[in-house]
């Protein structure tokens, strides 16, 4: 295995592993004012619970997608030559809809349909975010992407 191949193989497992912390970070700080917009009408603990639980699950499922559904999609586009930005948001689009729907579930079933609706746009956000990530971090900018790393 050539060192061009080697660094392609390094670049993209950095980026599996670098990209999903975008997300429980970026909920962090985008979902602290929400939460705080609705703290009149629940007790603080609640709220600070609910923020941990919502960051901590969005921590695992952002790394469960990563690894689980992240790494084999860009290595079928990579092996097949098909690896480009568009491609990949395509791809990457479905996983944030998902995790979109699973954090605005909880605030649909409080009745809480404003605080459902700002927790799915963020969490899309975030998810759609860290696919960039990771596609910037582990595929742009590779000369050879349409290599099969088998050779």
């Amino acid at each position: 295995m050539g060192f061009s191949k080697w660094v392609g193989c390094l670049r993209l497992l950095l980026g599996v592993l670098v990209a999903p912390a975008v997300v429980p970070v970026f909920l962090w700080f985008s979902l602290d004012p929400v939460l705080r917009w609705f703290r009149p009408q629940a007790s603080n603990m609640a709220i600070g619970m609910f923020f941990f639980w919502v960051v901590g699950a969005a921590a695992v499922a952002a790394y469960a997608a990563g690894v689980g559904l992240g790494y084999p999609y860009v290595r079928r586009l990579r092996d097949g030559g098909r690896l480009d930005f568009t491609t990949f948001m395509k791809g990457a689009l479905w996983p944030a809809l998902g995790l979109a729907a699973g954090a605005g579930a909880i605030p649909v079933l409080a009745l809480e349909f404003a605080l459902a609706a700002a927790m799915a746009v963020v969490t899309g956000s975030a998810a759609l975010l860290a696919s960039v990530c990771l596609y910037l971090i582990g595929c742009a900018g590779h000369r050879r992407m349409a290599i099969d790393l088998r050779d």
